[in-house]
């Protein structure tokens, strides 16, 4: 016979309430730490997408400076680059003329192609967009129009240099260095997270050198000016302030990325 009060199986209603109360907490602590580690997860993501658009957009911009050419006759071109960042532009421009190594449809290998880079607003209004646009046919009696790619969206910055020999130039025009290409180029391009403009979000930053095979420097005796300062060819002097030193350099190629 059970004695009268006794106490019967079970649990209080303040064990419960106990109870729900430490799942709860154990709950709250899960989701933060998986919200935590799916944010990490994102950042990675995107930042080995802007890291391989990055390097893609230059890997292409090298194949096309390592084929450039200053053509003759009726197929004559130029290498003409302006500095834009700097003067309120969206970023540096560049057009010269190249040899088609990867012809597309309608080319040859070997074929000669006209080459513009460009920032342009991107398609969605939001931020910029390094552009790549390829004439084909320069024998075309009609203007063509251009093929173009959108190389990478989310640009901050697009920044060129050119090596004539001895010195490094911010603007380029065969037309007044006796039709003579820069012996190399440096290529500055800082990318964003895509859709945003915020300067204060980090952004990841690379810059590579190219070697121009054709490129011959400014000849010797032909001199150029820019940003004030005055450089001539092989075995010319600069000078700078009053004061002149004299000497050649070459140029070297190196890469380096920094977050």
């Amino acid at each position: 016979m059970r004695r009268s009060g006794a106490r019967a199986g079970g649990f209080t209603l303040l064990e419960l309430l106990a109870a729900s109360a430490v799942a709860a907490a154990l709950a709250g602590a899960l989701y933060a730490s998986l919200c935590s580690a799916f944010k990490a997860r994102d950042a990675v993501a995107r930042s080995a997408e802007i890291t391989h658009t990055c390097e893609t957009a230059l890997d292409v911009m090298r194949e096309d400076l390592e084929a450039a050419v200053l053509s003759k006759g009726d197929l004559t071109g130029t290498f003409v680059a302006q500095q834009e960042a700097d003067s309120g532009g969206a970023g540096d421009n560049l057009v010269f003329n190249a040899v088609a190594t990867d012809p597309e449809v309608d080319e040859a290998m070997g074929d000669l192609r006209k080459i513009e880079y460009s920032c342009d607003e991107a398609d969605d209004g939001k931020g910029l967009a390094l552009v790549r646009h390829v004439w084909s046919n320069q024998l075309s009696e009609t203007e063509l129009n251009p093929r173009e790619e959108i190389l990478c969206p989310g640009v901050r910055a697009f920044t060129l240099r050119y090596f004539d020999g001895t010195n490094w130039q911010l603007t380029w025009d065969s037309t007044t260095v006796d039709n003579a290409l820069p012996t190399a180029v440096e290529i500055t391009l800082e990318l964003g997270t895509p859709g945003t403009t915020a300067k204060d979000e980090a952004s990841y930053r690379l810059v590579r050198v190219v070697s121009i095979p054709c490129g011959q420097g400014v000849p010797s005796g032909t001199t150029t000016t820019t940003g004030g300062s005055t450089s001539g060819g092989s075995g010319s002097s600069k000078s700078t302030g009053g004061s002149g030193t004299s000497g050649s350099s070459g140029a070297s190629g190196s890469s380096g990325a920094s977050r």
